[in-house]
């Protein structure tokens, strides 16, 4: 890029830093050549001296009544730099550009320049050693308000001396800065020896004057607030804190948070009105994530008990809603369809000790109105679930992550919506990548057991008649499958049968927990299994049957593998 000569009469050959191009960048198509290099140049002053300063250049085409100005030291011997001056001598110089600018003939200064305050600087501590060197602050209090580049432009083309302007809203703060100690500025580096010009008011006369200002400037900015309101310009109410507002009213649901905000429209405050309207459905994972951070105690603890833990503090400390009626309702279930309580509930404590593993999970099949939800519905209460996959979702998965079980009801694959040999990683805790609305994917291993019910196992759709076969057999092996059969009789059937979460953990611990080992069951097949396996059934009514034989302890590893091998010929 061709640097303008301005640039190049300052500091030669040097590489600009990135301040200064940019700046060049951004204005060079906007405005004239000559205010370019003005601008260019002022960018580069206000970088050297900003650097360190953390001041904030004031723009180009600002007025102001009062300036801050600061000449800092360039890379050109040639100009004047702030070594050359004392304090009065710098006061002189900028007295001498006002009365060149703005001319007064009723002003005792000649111009509009009032009075002012110089201080000479040096950081202990720059960003490098040539700008350890002084530089100059001058604060200026004028009789009106003024362009502040007409002033610089005259310091820079008549005398050589680069000035630059910085953003203070008055002169009350500009003196707060120069004579009050901060992080950024500790008194090591304030200037004790400031200078005051000729006609700065002193003792109670400059405390009245910077409090006066002080005021004035608040007042400017009230008044404009006021204006912005009156030309249609309201300010957008804001909520102090999502967080504080979750806390103090116990908010748990977007409808909660957003009966609180019609009431307090209706009492003049529209702040959380406003609030819910732009977040809109983003308004729920505002109030999870404050939940979540008032919780965290809890949560903490939450995380350090077992799925078994959990099953037991729901059986001890849930309320009953059945009066004991669903115990003796799961069991009828379970009797009309030849399963024994007690080998169904220690299928499903075996998926909760174990997690994510082959073999553990467990699948509900077989006829419409049998029970089978009844059965594993409550579980809801007791763990923190996830739901199956929503058809033709782009995240089918999103909301099984980080939960105790998944419990997808009346679930059939499909294939569009997510992958068959997917799930089958998922379903066994191999790593899967899951996409999660709004945010990149998440690389999960799946802990949590899945509890289905559907009409028939889990199946693939593939085309392949032996790849189909191969990986249904695949997907089989994930499961202890129960078969589901005789319906409840119509006249017996309830649908507002309470979904008992306490009567429901209670249920699997007393017929899970008391079962034979593994060993005795082996040896003694369960009485109520009630299956066999017929020549005419399909082979995957056929292998269900074995894999529900060979789960419940009916048959041993080498009979199963036998016995399957013999259908597979």
């Amino acid at each position: 890029m061709a640097l303008p000569k301005t640039y190049q009469r300052m500091h030669g050959k040097q590489t600009p830093p990135v301040a200064y191009l940019k700046s060049y960048r951004l204005v060079s198509k906007q405005v004239p050549p000559e205010r370019v290099r003005l601008q260019a140049m002022l960018a580069h002053a206000s970088f050297l001296e900003c650097a360190d300063d953390g001041l904030e250049s004031l723009g180009v085409n600002i007025k102001r009544n009062h300036v801050h100005w600061t000449h800092p030291r360039t890379m050109n011997p040639a100009h004047r730099q702030p070594s050359s001056f004392t304090r009065e001598q710098f006061w002189q110089h900028v007295d001498q550009c006002y009365r060149i600018a703005y001319t007064d003939d009723d002003s005792l200064t000649g111009s509009i320049l009032m009075f002012g305050c110089v201080a000479k600087e040096r950081h202990a501590k720059a960003w490098s050693a040539q700008h350890r060197d002084e530089h100059h602050h001058c604060a200026t209090y004028c009789s009106m308000q003024h362009y502040w580049v007409k002033v610089a432009k005259i310091s820079r083309d008549r005398f050589g001396v680069y000035m630059n302007a910085v953003a203070h809203k008055g002169y009350a703060e500009m003196w707060r800065y120069l004579r009050e100690a901060t992080p950024k500025k500790p008194l090591a580096e304030l200037d004790a020896e400031l200078y005051l010009s000729p006609l700065h008011p002193r003792g109670q006369e400059l405390t009245e004057l910077l409090e006066i200002n002080a005021k004035s400037v608040a007042c400017r900015a009230g008044h404009a607030s006021a204006l912005g309101v009156l030309g249609g310009q309201r300010k957008r109410p804001r909520v102090d804190s999502v967080f504080e507002l979750v806390k103090k009213h116990r908010i748990k649901k977007l409808a909660e948070m957003e009966i609180i905000g019609h009431r307090e429209a209706g009492e003049g405050s529209s702040a959380v009105a406003e609030l819910c309207t732009r977040t809109g459905h983003k308004m729920q994972q505002l109030i999870d994530n404050a939940n979540r951070v008032i919780d965290a105690p809890k949560l903490l603890e939450e995380s350090g008990l077992t799925l078994m833990d959990k099953l037991r503090r729901g059986a001890a400390h849930l309320d009953c809603e059945c009066g004991g009626a669903w115990i003796d309702g799961a069991v009828d279930v379970l009797d009309r369809n030849k399963i024994t309580p007690q080998c169904f509930a220690k299928a499903i404590l075996r998926a909760l000790e174990l997690g994510a593993k082959r073999g553990v999970s467990v699948g509900i099949v077989g006829k419409a109105g049998c029970g089978k939800s009844m059965l594993v519905e409550p579980l809801e209460k007791v763990f923190v679930t996830g739901a199956k996959p929503q058809k033709n979702s782009s995240a089918p998965l999103a909301s099984s992550v980080g939960v105790d079980i998944l419990l997808w009801q009346d679930y059939k694959h499909h294939e569009a919506t997510l992958s068959f040999t997917d799930l089958l990683s998922y379903l066994v805790g191999e790593s899967v990548d899951v996409r999660v609305l709004g945010e990149k994917n998440v690389k999960v291993r799946n802990k949590a057991p899945l509890i289905y019910s559907g009409r028939k196992p889990i199946s693939s759709d593939f085309a392949d008649a032996d790849e189909r076969s191969e990986y249904d057999e695949m997907m089989m092996e994930r499961f202890t499958i129960f078969s589901f059969n005789t319906p409840i009789p119509k006249t017996q059937r309830k649908a507002n049968h309470p979904h008992c979460g306490k009567c429901c953990a209670a249920f699997y611990l007393k017929y899970g927990i008391g079962t034979a080992s593994p060993a005795a069951a082996a040896t003694n097949p369960p009485s109520g299994s009630g299956q066999t396996i017929s020549p005419n059934s399909g082979l995957a009514q056929q292998l269900l049957l074995l894999q529900q034989l060979h789960s419940t302890g009916a048959l041993d590893a080498q009979e199963f593998g036998a016995a399957k091998a013999k259908l597979l010929v």
